[in-house]
């Protein structure tokens, strides 16, 4: 019998496998173990993911607390208005909306300060992954009855900083591998934090005042008003500002004056509590800078000028003076606009000056006008008649303008007569009777040379005795004291002024006569000698007191002789007759410009030429007698 080889594979402890059970196997394996790792990557990247976001929710809070954490008033420190125009045009989907309810909050004066919340991405990395934290802050508003704080100012409404704070991470499971988160809060606008006190009453804000306020017309202002305390948020109005300026609600002042004038601003702050405060200021609003017309400048050459002061009106000081052209030597005080100095050179046609005045708000006003520094001008001299042995009057040629000072020199003077070089002044006593032909030359410091040509006549002198003479109406008179020395005779003789009845011998000089009013004559005595040619001659003054007879005709108060007034002084002289037979009539000669008399024989005015008269008053009764009286009459 044949052994049996076959072996019962179910129940045997040796037996094995199947190829196709072993890969059977190992698939369900495979499939079982890839599951599980497809699960384990899922979870662990949904767990990477979760926490993820966890990180950039605890950003956004973090982003939240730090803007919290600032003062309301100090959120958009640094913050300029560029900057955040960039920010916003930038903003993605997620963050438009929360604009939508805001407007753009920024610093208007960020003068290079940091940004306490950046208005650019600020990049962190945790974990080795990089996310950004951005802030976007603007204003809102909130009706006191509650609701939504909105982009919409309305009056009496709580002003508040919203601040929206994003943070982004890349991921591939996020639209566009960018994953966000936002978060927003609200914070007061106000420079302090409210503060809450139970037990007691809301107390009115207390405006600061801004103090007197100066602008100028067309020059815009700016002006922010504060107060303290109150319940936040404040509402501001005000009435009295200049036309053309106007307050927001928020207390900011601002516009531009469009009207000169000073106005009593009063400024209202009305708190969550409906408490006002008030305040009052001045504000004045001046006119343009201008400056009047300037007329012509003549000044002398080599000597200080008068100092010259532009007439401003209107601007706001401090003022900035500065002038164009002015004359070589003249200069102009920046902070005054006084021009003064010497002129150094000669401008007979003028320098165009201009003059210009810049005030503190920059703007600006002009004058132009003509500066000339004249050529040197010497004035004719007269004709001068002196007397041999007689020492002159002081003659003093009259030069103006040009540069000084002047050079003086004379040529062909009268012998015995000298110059002075520095001043021109001609002195001296003459001692030959003749006729000169005299020329004096001025020359200034720039060598302007200017001359003048007169004849000087020296004449025999004329004497005469020192006391005055005197006479009587009807009686004979006779006097032949006068005499000349000098010259060639015979001399030739001559008076003016002698009293009506008296006459002069031209050959001998005698004074003969019978004197026919009475009164006092001034007559002047006048020999000319025959030689040297042409005829010189010299002169005399004299007085002569003729007295009335009995109850004649003649004067009761007349003026002394001389009689000294100053130009300009008021003058009332009363002039009297008596004797005679009432009524007077009264007359007069050589009165000096500015003064009459009346019928009265009252003389009134005021003087107004310098120099010396002679004047002679007359007074003439019913009967026809007539009296004189003349006197010398200066005018200084």
């Amino acid at each position: 019998m044949r052994p049996d080889h076959r072996r019962d594979r179910p129940g045997g402890a040796d037996d094995g496998f199947t190829l196709a059970e072993l890969l059977v196997a190992m698939s369900v394996v495979t499939i079982v173990m890839t599951s599980l790792g497809t699960f384990f990557t899922a979870t662990v990247t949904r767990t990477a993911a979760q926490g993820n976001v966890s990180t950039a929710v605890q950003l956004v809070s973090d982003g939240l607390e730090r803007a919290r954490a600032i003062r309301g008033a100090s959120l958009v420190t640094g913050r300029d208005r560029t900057a955040t125009l960039q920010q916003w045009s930038a903003a993605d989907s997620v963050v438009s909306p929360l604009l939508a309810t805001m407007q753009q909050a920024y610093d208007p004066n960020p003068d290079g300060r940091a940004a306490l919340l950046p208005a650019t991405p600020v990049p962190v990395t945790i974990d080795g992954l990089g996310y950004t934290q951005s802030w976007y802050i603007g204003s809102c508003w909130q009706l006191r009855s509650g609701g939504d704080c909105t982009a919409v100012s309305s009056l009496g409404a709580a002003e508040f900083y919203r601040v929206v704070v994003e943070v982004t991470w890349p991921h591939r499971n996020c639209a566009g591998n960018l994953c966000t988160r936002v978060g927003t809060t609200l914070v007061s606008s106000t420079a302090a934090d409210p503060l809450f006190v139970s037990g007691q009453s809301a107390r009115p804000p207390t405006v600061v005042s801004p103090g007197a306020q100066v602008g100028e017309i067309t020059v815009p202002v700016t002006l922010t008003v504060t107060a303290t305390g109150g319940a936040t948020p404040l509402s501001w109005t005000a009435q009295g500002l200049p036309p053309g300026v106007t307050i927001s609600s928020a207390g900011l002042i601002s516009g531009t004056p469009t009207a000169v004038g000073s106005y009593s601003a009063t400024i209202t702050a009305t708190d969550a509590f409906d408490l006002v405060g008030i305040a009052t200021f001045s504000w004045t609003v001046n006119a343009l800078p201008t400056l009047a017309a300037i007329a012509t400048q003549s000044s002398q050459g080599g000597r200080p000028i008068t100092p010259l002061q532009p007439a401003l009106t209107g601007g706001t000081a401090p003022f900035t003076w500065k002038a164009t052209n002015l004359p070589p030597g003249l200069t102009i005080d920046p902070v005054t606009g006084v021009v003064s100095g010497t002129p150094t050179t000669v401008n007979a046609t003028g320098s165009a000056v201009s003059i210009t005045v810049t005030d503190s708000y920059k703007k600006t006003a002009s004058v132009g006008f003509t500066w000339k520094v004249p050529v040197l001008v010497l004035t004719a001299i007269p004709a001068q008649t002196d007397s041999v042995g007689y020492a002159i009057p002081a003659l003093t040629p009259d030069a103006t303008w040009g540069v000084k000072p002047y050079t003086w020199k004379a040529t062909s003077l009268p012998a015995g007569l000298s110059i002075t070089t520095s001043t021109g002044e001609i002195t001296g006593t003459p001692t030959t009777v003749g006729t000169a032909s005299v020329t004096v030359t001025a020359t200034d410091a720039v060598n302007t040379v200017k001359s003048t040509t007169f004849s000087w006549a020296i004449g025999p002198a004329v004497t005469a005795p020192g006391a005055a003479l005197a006479g009587t109406v009807g009686s004979a008179f006779s006097y032949t004291s006068t005499a000349a020395t000098g010259g060639t005779k015979p001399y030739v003789w001559s008076a003016a002024g002698l009293p009506d009845g008296v006459t002069i011998d031209s050959a001998t000089g005698a004074i003969t006569g019978t004197p026919t009013v009475s009164g006092r004559f001034i007559f002047t005595v006048t020999a000319t000698a025959a030689a040297p040619r042409p005829a010189t001659g010299s002169s005399i003054r004299l007085a002569f007191t003729v007295s009335a007879v009995g109850s004649g005709l003649k004067f009761a108060t007349a003026p002394t002789s001389p009689l000294n007034t100053a130009s300009g002084a008021t003058v009332s002289q009363q002039v009297t007759g008596t004797g005679g037979k009432a009524p007077y009539t009264w007359g007069v000669t050589g009165l000096p410009p500015g003064l009459s008399m009346s019928a009265t024989g009252l003389v009134t005015g005021k003087p107004t030429t310098v120099g010396t008269y002679t004047t002679q008053f007359t007074l003439t009764d019913s009967l026809g007698a007539r009296a004189r009286w003349t006197i010398t009459w200066n005018i200084t």
